[in-house]
This record gives structure tokens, C-alpha cells and sequence, in this order.
């Protein structure tokens, strides 16, 4: 019943804010000690947004702090053609006589009562703050009863929090800018986005601090295997693949690392993990990265601390359905002729496939680049006639087996593949480039909860443009090498 009431509400408001041209809207505030704090976003669907606005009591002007800054996920969710047609804004004053009732907030020839409006009362001035890209130092209380008071940390209100990573702001900004149903789309990827988003990505690489490592339990033996799964956003997934992995005797001699690649998790995440040893206790270790990586930078960052010869890189949506998979699973690796990399066949939980090996395919909408396609997905297992071991293009980097000399010898996942796609398929490609071969397993079967265990980073058609940006980048660095490959 509680569902379906909020349903109903959540509904109707955003009927009304449809509705309606111009909107205000109140994400968070923070009222305490005469200590106002708020923040949100305005929207004029038709002209540019002024940004004058007041904070009133009654019908007299606070004396405020204003700051406000572009909300390009405002101007993507209602449509509208321009960032100048909405901005965010934080609003903070001390000395606040009085009750909410009064205060008011004026903008666009309206007033809008505080009460009146749905937002989020918080306990901290950290977390309305929190949910500014780019909190400006001018904006602080003074004479405040609270800057005697430590705020409590963005990791401990992770999950309340919103704070944005700069860098992607920007690389949101840089891609925004572009028309994906522009003829010259994909040029325009090439020539403006991509260069200006590898300078942003080279110099935030440099700028990487140190990684924590954590460990739980320890191996007696020497492991012949190491296996590296990166988090982002969810992980608990982590309880199901331990609960898999210590109920198999096969997987005991395995080193297992957890890189977590997202700091707002790293007090939780923590805390969990040794809560999970405690439960299952079954050997791991856990990386904290304090800064967002990518799925390339995260995977590299977990085999530095790798101390076996064979690398598993897997996803923490892959789960086995079965026990003593792995030791088959290696000793087809050991078959081949090195340079190679392995891959497994992946299934949706109804046994049809979601991953049995890849083949560069050009794109149907947009010509002149190639996509990674997944050829039999969707289609029973049963209905799919594999041998044990088959040669294929490419594998995903869901689920990969390679020797960490091979590894490391390329330089591992390219880290100019921002965020996630295409770095498998450029990892493989790597490997062709040495004369190597792809193979995936038909024997080995694992479950694949497709791109559950991720959290985007925010809703809109960036992430797609993002992901053919790096398809771009892929074509323009592998064109040949494709054409070989595909021949």
C-alpha cells in the first residue's frame, strides 16, 4: 500500500511539473539554529532562465548567499534546447528569525512558499552541499554554532549523497554538445569530443592517489589463479559470488581481489567485506581506489596487486551455476599457444546467451564504425552448437582468462576507453596485433546478470554518445587490424 501511495504522488507532481512552463523545484534543505541551507533547480521551457532569485521572509529579502551553476541533467530530462533555460542553485543565511511557514523563495515574477514544496529535510549542512558540482568556498556560515562541529563525511552519507565528479561533468558537457542525429555525428566525435575528453582523462590520471588494500584471511598455499572483479555503485553482489566460491573446494587456492572504484562506498563497503569474511570465511582481498577509475583503470589497478601467474577478470554480476568450473576452465587455457585470451560462455538466468564471443560488425545507424556484436544473444544454449573450444574476433571483458605476463606485456586495458566500453574488445586486439588468437569456452558456463552490477553515473543519451565515442576511438586506432581480423 505504501508503494502504490508514493506511486501515486510521485506521478502526480511530475504531471504538474509537465504541465507548466517555468518550475521551481527544492532538492534538499537543511534548517537549524536559525541556519538556512538549500538547494535545487529552476527551469523556463521557453525563454532563457533568470537567474535572480531571492530568499524572502515574509515579504522582506534575507540577507543570502546565492550560487548558482548549470544542471545539464535538468535540461536533458525535460528536453529543452538550451542550458541557459535552467541552472542549480544553493542558497545559505545565518540568522533566519522565525518559523518555514515564512520563508519564501522569488524568482520569475512568483513567490513559491518553502513548506509548500517537496523536498528532503537533512540533519547535516554537508548534505545540501554535497549536492553542488562545485561548492564555492565563499559560500560558508560564519559565527556559526557549527564550525565548531565536524560535518559528517561524504563516504558516511553515501547513499544520500549526490555529489558530482567534475570530470564527467565535463565530459557530460563536451558530448552534450553534439547532435547525434548530425550527419557528421561520428566526425564530430572524433575531431571536438574525443581529443578534448583523453587531455581531461590523461591529466586525471596523473592525479590518481594511492590505493588502499585490505586483507581478509590469507592463502597457505602459493595461488595459481588470481581472480580481480572491480565494484561500482552495487556490490552485493560480492555476497553471492563468495557464497558460490567457498562452497567450492576447487576454488580454495585462489586469490581473490575486490577494486572498489567508487569512494562514496569505501566506509560501507569495508565494513560489509568484513562482515562477509566473518560469514563465509573465505580469503579475499579488497582495494579501495579514493578516485573513480573506469572499468579499465579499476581491472589494471587490481592485478598490480595480483600474485599468480593466471589472471580471471570477471564481472560481480557473473555467477557459476556449478561447482570445479574454474580448473576445466584453466586447463583449456593452458591448451593454447600464447599470446591468447579466453573467455567463457554467459547466460541470462533463463539459459539463453548473453555472451558467447564477439565479432566487429558495422553499425547500422551510423556508417563508418564498427560494434562490438554479441552474434547468438538471446538464443537457448541448447539451440547453439559449440565445441569446447572455439576461436572468436573477441571476448567481453566480463568474463577473460589471461596470463599475467601476456597482461602486462600491453600495458593492460587502455584507460582512454573512459568509463567502461570497448576496452575488451581493444584487449583482445592488443593480443591479435602480436600475432595471438581469441578463443572462447563452449564447455564453460557461467551466469551473467548483464550490466546490473552498474550504477551510471546519471540518466540521458551522454552514455550512449560515450559509448560510441569510443567506438570512434577503437575504429581510429584498430582500422586495419579490424579489417584483418573480420576477413
Amino acid at each position: 500500500m505504501e508503494y502504490k501511495v508514493l506511486y501515486k504522488r510521485f506521478v502526480k507532481k511530475m504531471k504538474s511539473l509537465f504541465d507548466k512552463d517555468t518550475l521551481l523545484y527544492v532538492d534538499y534543505v537543511y534548517f537549524q539554529n536559525s541556519n538556512l541551507a538549500l538547494c535545487g533547480w529552476v527551469l523556463d521551457k521557453t525563454h532563457s532562465a533568470s537567474r535572480e532569485i531571492k530568499l524572502l521572509a515574509g515579504a522582506s529579502s534575507l540577507d543570502a548567499q546565492i550560487h548558482t551553476f548549470e544542471r545539464i541533467d535538468v535540461a536533458q530530462r525535460f528536453g529543452v534546447q538550451s542550458l541557459e533555460n535552467c541552472f542549480g542553485f544553493i542558497i545559505e543565511a545565518t540568522n533566519c528569525s522565525g518559523i518555514m511557514s515564512d520563508i519564501s523563495l522569488a524568482w520569475s515574477g512568483r513567490k513559491f512558499l518553502l513548506e509548500k514544496l517537496d523536498f528532503e529535510e537533512v540533519d547535516t549542512l554537508h548534505e545540501v552541499r554535497n549536492q553542488v558540482p562545485e561548492y564555492p568556498d565563499k559560500l560558508n556560515f560564519e559565527n556559526s554554532v557549527l564550525s565548531n562541529k565536524p560535518l559528517v563525511s561524504a563516504v558516511a552519507s553515501s547513499k544520500k549523497s549526490k555529489n558530482k565528479d567534475k570530470d564527467i561533468q565535463k565530459v557530460i558537457e563536451l558530448l552534450n554538445r553534439i547532435d547525434a542525429n548530425d550527419a557528421g555525428f561520428l566526425h564530430q566525435l572524433e575531431t571536438n569530443a574525443l581529443p578534448a575528453m583523453h587531455r581531461l582523462w590523461e591529466k586525471r590520471i596523473t592525479s590518481y592517489a594511492s590505493p588502499k588494500l585490505l586483507s581478509f584471511g590469507h592463502l597457505d598455499c602459493e595461488p595459481k589463479v588470481s581472480i580481480v572483479v572491480p565494484l561500482y555503485g552495487r556490490y552485493d553482489f560480492m555476497q553471492h559470488q563468495l557464497a558460490h566460491f567457498s562452497g567450492d573446494e576447487s576454488m580454495r587456492n585462489v586469490e581473490l581481489i575486490y577494486v572498489l572504484d567508487d569512494p562514496r562506498l569505501i566506509h560501507e563497503v569495508s565494513i560489509a567485506a568484513q562482515g562477509l569474511f566473518n560469514t563465509f570465511e573465505y580469503p579475499f582481498k579488497l582495494v579501495l581506489s579514493t578516485n573513480n577509475r573506469g572499468f579499465s583503470g579499476a581491472n589494471n589497478l587490481g592485478v598490480a596487486s595480483c600474485t599468480a601467474p593466471l589472471l580471471l577478470l570477471i564481472n560481480s554480476d557473473v555467477i557459476p551455476f556449478k561447482n570445479n568450473w574454474l580448473p576445466d576452465f584453466v586447463a583449456q587455457y593452458e591448451q593454447l599457444d600464447e599470446p591468447a585470451i579466453l573467455g567463457a560462455t554467459l547466460l541470462y538466468e533463463d539459459s539463453s546467451i548473453q555472451h558467447s564471443g564477439m565479432v566487429f560488425k558495422p553499425d547500422g545507424r551510423h556508417c563508418g564504425v564498427r560494434m562490438n556484436h554479441h552474434p547468438f544473444k538471446g538464443l537457448h544454449v541448447d539451440l547453439v552448437v559449440h565445441s569446447e573450444l572455439f576461436k572468436v574476433q573477441a571476448v567481453t571483458g566480463a568474463c577473460m582468462l589471461i596470463s599475467k605476463t601476456l597482461f602486462q606485456s600491453i600495458n593492460g586495458f587502455d584507460e582512454l576507453h573512459i568509463l567502461g566500453d570497448f576496452e575488451d574488445s581493444d584487449l583482445c586486439l592488443k593480443v591479435h596485433n602480436l600475432g595471438g588468437n581469441i578463443y572462447c569456452s563452449g564447455s564453460t558456463r557461467l551466469y551473467h546478470l548483464e550490466r546490473l552490477s552498474q550504477n551510471l553515473v546519471s540518466n540521458g543519451d551522454w552514455k550512449w554518445k560515450l559509448s560510441m565515442a569510443n567506438a570512434v576511438y577503437q575504429e581510429r586506432k584498430w582500422s586495419k587490424l579490424i579489417d584483418k581480423v573480420t576477413m
